[in-house]
């Protein structure tokens, strides 16, 4: 999908400053990693035997992943900071 039919032009660059403004607070960090676990970036999406399960799953991933481009758009690398570990749990 085209980046003009989720944000028109005029609206993009704000969207993507707005999104760099709220995760690279300390704050917007750790809401980031609790949503990288929730999203499944790091995690196989796939449930046996229930493929809508696995296209919801594939959905949220999809969240992450669109918050994650936004914040390294226009060259900016992406968040370092945010690792998720084995550790935490759902």
């Amino acid at each position: 999908m085209a980046d003009e039919t989720v944000y028109p032009a005029e609206e993009k660059q704000q969207f993507i400053a707005d999104c760099k403004k709220i995760f690279n607070s300390d704050a917007g960090i750790n809401v980031l990693r609790k949503l990288a676990f929730y999203c499944y970036e790091n995690r196989i999406t796939s449930v046996a035997d229930n493929v809508y399960l696995t296209y919801f799953n594939e959905g949220k991933r999809a969240v992450i992943i669109h918050i994650r481009d936004m914040i390294a758009e226009n060259g900016l690398p992406r968040q370092e900071k945010v690792i998720q570990t084995d550790t935490e749990r759902e």
